[in-house]
């Protein structure tokens, strides 16, 4: 990836765990907080920000080995997901 689009995976990442935790918090805010649903819906976006977490953590590389005409949904040269 180029420097550029560096920066725009690592904004997109941030901004998505937080919009969960922002999710998150609002559920456990609500009311019906204490209601299994809340409590399941809080749990997976916790659980979904902590998976952006480690994608932060994990600095991307430069020149990554990609099929740019692959399908939508596709591995990497080096074995990863990419959309």
């Amino acid at each position: 990836m180029t420097p550029r689009e560096q920066a725009a995976y690592l904004k997109g990442i941030r901004d998505a765990r937080q919009m969960a935790m922002i999710a998150a918090v609002t559920i456990e805010a609500r009311d019906d907080h204490r209601e299994v649903r809340q409590q399941a819906a809080s749990a997976a976006l916790h659980g979904l920000a902590e998976g952006l977490k480690q994608l932060l953590l994990r600095k991307p590389t430069t020149g990554e080995c990609r099929n740019e005409r692959a399908a939508p949904l596709s591995r990497t040269c080096a074995g990863d997901w990419r959309l």
